[in-house]
């Protein structure tokens, strides 16, 4: 199941009307919550794609899968 903040992001975007901006500040507050909650620090540049780099470039194999 996914975090009630999901839920609240994209119920308050379907809400909005074609011209109205954005509340952002609201919107960053949800997922900086959640990532509080989670014990994710959002400011230690540590990005998904950089772990999976990593974890992917360890396996040397992995890029021959196609040969075998």
């Amino acid at each position: 199941m996914c975090p009630t903040e999901f839920k609240k992001y994209m119920t308050y975007c379907r809400n909005l009307e074609f011209t109205q901006k954005p509340d952002y500040a609201y919107l960053k507050s949800l997922f900086a919550s959640l990532a509080d909650k989670e014990g994710i620090d959002i400011h230690d540049k540590v990005f998904d794609w950089s772990v999976k780099a990593v974890t992917i470039s360890s396996f040397p194999g992995f890029y021959d899968f196609s040969k075998q």
